[in-house]
């Protein structure tokens, strides 16, 4: 297997990460596993994005 380093990763969803890990041929994989993840740390938490909407 090839690797490659990722120099600055996409921004993406819960959905796209189950996407990819669908891709990679991991089965039984849901959104909620995703932010169950994330609670207990083992994913990072989203970064805060400034919105551009008025106040």
């Amino acid at each position: 297997m090839e690797e490659t380093q990722v120099s600055e990763w996409e921004r993406g969803t819960a959905e796209d990460l189950v996407r990819d890990a669908e891709a990679l041929g991991i089965e039984q994989i849901f959104t909620r596993m995703i932010t169950d993840w994330v609670e207990v740390g083992l994913l990072a938490a989203p970064e805060f994005e400034k919105s551009t909407a008025p106040d």
